[in-house]
This record gives C-alpha cells, structure tokens and sequence, in this order.
C-alpha cells in the first residue's frame, strides 16, 4: 500500500538495499503521488550538490578512480560501479549524503540526511523527502552497494551473476534497484562511452588505480 512505499523511501522498518524485500515491496503496488513530506523529528531536505567529493578529477579520472573502488569491493563488473556513480551522483558533484553516490537509503537507526528526492511508478512522478545514508568514505558507500547489490546478499541473486555488465545493468533494474524506466539504458550508455579500454595507461594498469589518497 502507498503508506508501506512512503516507509520504505524514507528508511524505516525496512532494512534499505536489500533487494529481495524491496522488490516484494514494488511488485503489489502502485501508488498514488503523495505530498513532498519531511519525517518527524528529522531535518528539513539538505542539498548536497555543493558537497566536494574525495572522488577528483575528470569524468575519466573519477571513471577510473571509481572502477577500482568497486574491484577492490568485489564488483565482477567495477565497470557498472563507475556508471551507477556516474549516474546516481552526477559524477559526485550531487550527492544526496556524506559519500552517498549512489542514493543509497538509510534505516531507521542509521545515521542520515533528509533530501529531495524523485521516484517513478508507472510512468507518474512521485517528490517525496528521504533519508539517504551518510558513509564515512567513498569506498563505504562502494562496498555497500556491491556487498547488498553485487554479491549474493540475503537469499538475493546478486548481479555478479550476470554473464556480462550489460546482462547485470538489466539486472538491476529488474530487481528493484531504480524506478528509472530507462535506468539499465542510461548506464550501458555511460558503458559504452567510457570503455575500459579507452583508460589504459595514466594510472590504470591491469585493473589497478592508485587509491591511497581516497
């Protein structure tokens, strides 16, 4: 029902990114647009677009920087990593928490900031305020998302299961990542654009980027 949705988005009793209880969520619903809402006793929506990131450089640099966050996290595919981050963040320069890239959701008892954000159910647009889960480093927001998205997290099928990263960017989607209706489309872009291949050299050798100052 559309109170079970509006609980889920802002993070409470439901554990955020655990995909098997996020799409049993989804499948029985389609809500209604609620008003835009602050939760109780928490802070009115913060934005986080001037927020300067750890993650520097150019879009090639941050590409790179991120691909080996999510190799080094156990990514099969560090690839779809960059493009989620390249995606979901603006490529960190929106970021909708502290080293919050991805719009991960936070629960109850975790520590957040309350943002704007934009979902959509059958093709109608629904605002409503969340809580987004604050990391203390990008690499904790990187292994988040990989550990309850990528592996095998929960009884969940990861997307590590994919026989390739454009398999496992359809993937998500399909198992309730976004509500985007052309999410998996805009990342295998965003793949396609920055190919591996086109960053050999410059620092990243054999799957490897210098990460010490992240």
């Amino acid at each position: 029902d559309l109170g079970s949705l509006v609980k889920m988005f802002k993070g409470e009793e439901v554990e955020q990114k655990s995909p098997g209880e996020l799409k049993a969520s989804q499948a029985s619903s389609t809500p209604a647009t609620p008003a835009s809402t602050t939760p109780a006793g928490q802070p009115a929506s913060r934005d986080f677009s001037n927020v300067e990131s750890n993650i520097q450089g150019s879009n090639k640099e941050k590409w790179k920087a991120v691909t080996s966050l999510g190799q080094q996290a156990g990514a099969k595919y560090p690839q779809l990593v960059a493009a989620q981050f390249a995606l979901e963040s603006a490529w960190g320069t929106a970021l909708s928490a502290k080293n919050n890239f991805f719009g991960i959701k936070a629960t109850a008892n975790e520590d957040a900031t309350t943002s704007a954000t934009t979902e959509v159910y059958g093709g109608q647009t629904v605002n409503i305020d969340a809580r987004f889960k604050n990391f203390d480093t990008p690499f904790d927001a990187v292994n988040h998302l990989v550990t309850q998205w990528y592996k095998d997290f929960k009884g969940y099928k990861g997307v590590n299961n994919a026989s390739d990263k454009f398999a496992a960017a359809q993937m998500l989607k399909s198992e309730g990542y976004a509500t985007d209706p052309v999410y998996a489309e805009s990342l295998t872009r965003l793949m396609n654009e920055y190919n591996v291949a086109k960053f050999e050299g410059g620092g990243y050798v054999g799957g490897k980027y210098n990460m010490k100052s992240i």
